[in-house]
């Protein structure tokens, strides 16, 4: 086991994970949505999109590497669209 670190540029950080090199980066990915709730997640690394049927090592990922994560992320107090109301512009009369 191994430690890699994803950034996730949605929120400007970086987090650590314990990996083994056999792993595929659907795995990886499943550890990433443990923690965090994203849509259309893809990650990155060395310039490469990584497909999820590949596992860490095709990619030569190591310990400490860092991997982009991308994607919409949703917070878990993000609150319901439906409960916010838009006040329209006043106009002058």
């Amino acid at each position: 086991m191994y430690k890699i670190f994803i950034n996730h540029s949605s929120i400007d950080i970086a987090e650590e994970y314990e990996v083994e090199n056999y792993y595929s980066v659907k795995e990886l990915k499943n550890l990433i949505l443990k923690k965090h709730n994203y849509s259309n997640m893809k990650l990155i690394f060395s310039g490469k999109i990584l497909k999820d049927d590949y596992t860490l090592e095709h990619y030569d990922i190591c310990e400490e590497n860092m991997i982009i994560c991308m994607g919409k992320m949703f917070m878990n107090n993000t609150p319901n669209i439906s409960s916010i109301r838009e006040n329209p512009p006043i106009r002058p009369p």
